[in-house]
């Protein structure tokens, strides 16, 4: 049910598919009871797609925590980017702050690719893919303009009502650590 509530595709998809077929046996037989059923369904299909609009699933809340991060980076708000992680992740959140006073940022655009992997409900652990694009320099301003390309692995814990980041790793698209990367790991 929560690819229903995560995208209208299927809905819309589903019920455009119905809503055809009983338009065309209306227009081939001319029984009054399938333009009743094109109605119902179409209005079924709008229904579902507002339904999909209203409801945030759990998936949809890191995808959009995840979102919220990429923009306190691009502000290069360290503060800001600080309160998304877990308060129990003291670690992560000395080596956060850290790597983003080493740089400047200019642009972050988290790629097309974000997925996100949620684990079973009683653990309350969800896992984030993706591929991010920088545009940065270094905070002394000798190096500017750098645009890089990274795959990102973000590691959240719900706190309270709350997905906070965990834990997270960054590599060269090609998968290996560089010079930007620190190891995975507490």
């Amino acid at each position: 049910m929560s690819s229903w509530l995560e995208s209208p595709v299927p809905a819309l998809m589903v019920g455009g598919l119905t809503t055809a077929l009983f338009v065309g046996g209306w227009l081939k037989t001319g029984h009054r009871w399938m333009l009743l059923l094109a109605l119902a369904a179409l209005g079924i299909t709008a229904g579902l797609v507002v339904l999909e609009r209203q409801v945030v699933t759990e998936r949809e809340r890191v995808e959009n925590t995840v979102l919220a991060m990429a923009q306190r980076v691009q502000e290069n708000d360290v503060p800001g980017l600080l309160e998304y992680i877990h308060s129990d992740a003291t670690n992560v959140r000395a080596r956060a702050s850290r790597e983003m006073g080493n740089y400047k940022f200019v642009r972050v655009v988290v790629k097309n690719n974000l997925r996100v992997e949620m684990s079973s409900p009683t653990t309350d652990q969800a896992v984030a893919h993706f591929n991010v694009v920088v545009v940065l320099g270094d905070a002394g301003g000798m190096v500017t303009d750098q645009h890089i390309a990274r795959t990102v692995q973000l590691t959240f814990a719900k706190q309270g009502n709350d997905w906070r980041l965990w834990n997270y790793s960054h590599n060269s698209v090609l998968g290996s650590p560089d010079q930007f990367s620190e190891a995975f790991g507490p």
